[in-house]
Formats: C-alpha cells, structure tokens, sequence
C-alpha cells in the first residue's frame, strides 16, 4: 500500500502566531505554578538561616578569640542573618510575623553582644547576658512555632 503524503502548506504568520498563543496558553500556567514559591520553600529558608545562625554562633567559643573578638564576631554574624531573614519577604502574614520576630530577636542579641564586647559599665554587660539568655529561649521559641506553623498543611 503506497501512501500519499499530504503535503502541508506553510502556515502564514497569523495562524503561526495564533498556534503560537495557544500553545502558550498551556505552557504558561505550568511555568508560572513551577516558579511560585509555596509555604514549604519559605518555611524551608527561614529555617535554614535560623539553623545556620545557631551552629555558627554555638562554635564561637571552640574558636581560639579573646571573648570581645567572639562576642562582636557573634554580634556581626547575627546582624547579617537578621538582614537575610529579613530580606525573605514572606507573602503569608502569619510567616512574615515570625520572620519579623526572629529578625527583632537577632538585632536585639547582635547589639547585646556587641556591650558584651565593648561596655566597661559591669550593669550594661549583666543586662546584656541576662538578656541574651532570656532571648535564647524565646528563639527556641519562635523556632518551634515556626515548625509548627509549617508543618501544618495548607489551609
């Protein structure tokens, strides 16, 4: 059996455009849904630097530094994760209201840290201390709720 091909005549540019459109009009929304960023990514990143932050600053003191040297290395490393956590931008408000808080919480410790290294005044280096204890465990805190909220499926 010998078969004929048809042979297809070129399609003219305003067909070409219209097929163009249709098949973008699938395509589109497959890219779009690839490229959003779902609660999980956002939870995932926020708690990356968080994760990151704590180990960096738990092995400060296995570090040969005098302790000013630690305590402003620690003070520079937890202002640079409160500009990266803040940089995250989270779209859902209940995210975003951890983020912030997390982000509150690293500046108040950055600069608690930073009297730790520099004040001479022996009140100001005891307010801070006892402030970054206090701090330490409303950061467990907020991690656990942080967990908490993205481990909760979508609503």
């Amino acid at each position: 059996m010998n078969r004929q091909r048809s042979k297809r005549r070129p399609l003219n540019p305003v067909e070409s455009l219209c097929w163009s459109m249709i098949a973008l009009s699938f395509v589109l929304p497959l890219v779009l849904r690839a490229c959003s960023e779902t609660k999980s990514d956002r939870c995932n990143r926020l708690i990356s630097i968080s994760n990151r932050t704590s180990q960096t600053v738990q092995k400060l003191p296995a570090e040969n530094l005098q302790p000013a040297d630690r305590f402003t290395k620690a003070a520079d490393l937890l202002e640079r994760a409160a500009q990266e956590m803040q940089d995250l931008k989270p779209s859902d408000s209940k995210l975003l209201d951890l983020q912030q808080q997390l982000t509150t919480l690293y500046r108040q410790d950055s600069t608690n840290n930073l009297t730790l290294a520099q004040s001479q005044n022996a009140k100001a280096v005891r307010t801070a201390a006892e402030q970054i204890q206090t701090d330490s465990i409303t950061q467990k805190n907020l991690v656990q709720a942080v967990n908490t909220y993205c481990q909760a499926p979508d609503a």
